[in-house]
């Protein structure tokens, strides 16, 4: 989200925030909202950063998704 090339040179890179106002994330606060996203985080954000949040969802989703996913298996 934060990797520019200036000038041709090139700085920043993925520092784990969420930049609502950027082009680049048009539509993620309400895709946030209108997938209960929001409100789950809110249990976590003391702890955790929405950056982080969104991550471990994302993980848990291909976890519960996945053709070997197996109940039994708190790790597989």
């Amino acid at each position: 989200m934060d990797y520019r090339v200036t000038g041709g040179v090139a700085s920043g890179g993925a520092d784990g925030c969420m930049a609502f106002a950027d082009a680049d994330n048009t539509g993620l606060p309400t895709c946030l909202t209108d997938s209960g996203l929001a409100t789950t985080f809110q249990d976590y954000c003391e702890t955790t950063s929405l950056a982080d949040f969104l991550v471990i969802a994302g993980e848990a989703v291909m976890g519960r998704t996945s053709t070997t996913y197996d109940s039994g298996n708190y790790y597989g």
